[in-house]
């Protein structure tokens, strides 16, 4: 029998805990945190809003990065999305 994958591994994290055991990496909890655009979204409430999104059945779809700095700054994570 084939072990979890890493997609059903990201979502047992994100229900884990009360809030799921997810972090921000610095840079992107800045580039949010920073940006006027999105005030109303905080770094805590999109954690929230994702968490209560995989908790209520919604599932992450993952897909390829295809941004070209992407694939240099860290080539083996896949990009996740809703």
């Amino acid at each position: 029998m084939a072990g979890p994958t890493r997609l059903d591994l990201v979502h047992v994290a994100i229900c884990a805990g009360t809030m799921g055991q997810i972090e921000w990496k610095p840079s992107a909890y800045h580039l949010v945190q920073d940006s006027p655009s999105m005030s109303e979204f905080p770094p805590m409430r999109i954690k929230a809003l994702l968490h209560s999104f995989v908790m209520n059945g919604g599932k992450l779809v993952e897909i390829n990065e295809t941004r070209k700095e992407k694939p240099e700054d860290d080539p083996d994570n896949p990009y996740w999305q809703l």
